[in-house]
């Protein structure tokens, strides 16, 4: 391979600033690759089509007034990369959560990250089979948190955290993946 005239890059380091907070991007990016560097003609390129990147249901800005943000962490690893994108674009605000996991899911470590963060959790869940019912899961969060309200219905949860939420507040609706797609489906309708 002829290298002359090419610009060696340090993918990892790119992508993971490009990419903040869609880290599962670059954790499979990472396992299928087995080296470091890209070779390209132009870097610039290579920055603005990782910039450019975009994966839906990932630390996903759907609202401004008030900041409504999808994010499908629904394992540990998502749940902390999530809490620490909310601390770092939002430092100083205590959030809304909405959550809804599967049955299956290890609900401790997906809630752990958050609870620091939280001004309120809206225990909700998944039309699926596989979703902890809503009520379940407020007693859960009830062990953890005060405040807590139970809305079995995703988008009624939805609609729920816009009412409680004055334009200057955060909402984060965050866990399964068939329960943030309800409401990131909800939000893209009700613009």
């Amino acid at each position: 391979m002829d290298i002359k005239g090419k610009i060696f890059v340090n993918a990892r380091a790119i992508i993971e600033r490009c990419l903040k907070g869609q880290k599962e991007i670059v954790v499979q990016w990472r396992s299928k690759m087995k080296f470091r560097l890209l070779v390209a003609d132009d870097e610039k390129n290579i920055r603005d089509g990782l910039a450019a990147t975009f994966w839906p249901g990932r630390f996903e800005l759907m609202r401004r007034e008030p900041v409504f943000i999808v994010d499908s962490a629904h394992n540990a690893q998502g749940a902390a990369q999530l809490a620490s994108n909310l601390q770092e674009y939002f430092p100083e605000k205590k959030i809304t959560f909405i959550i809804g996991v599967s049955e299956d899911k290890d609900r401790q470590s997906i809630i752990r990250p958050t609870l620091p963060l939280a001004k309120r959790f809206i225990a909700t869940q998944a039309n699926n089979a596989r979703a902890w019912p809503a009520t379940k899961l407020a007693d859960y969060l009830r062990e953890m948190h005060p405040d807590v309200y139970v809305i079995p219905c995703s988008m009624e949860a939805a609609k729920k955290a816009l009412e409680l939420c004055d334009d200057d507040e955060v909402i984060c609706s965050f866990g399964s993946l068939f329960h943030v797609g309800t409401i990131r489906d909800f939000l893209l309708k009700t613009k």
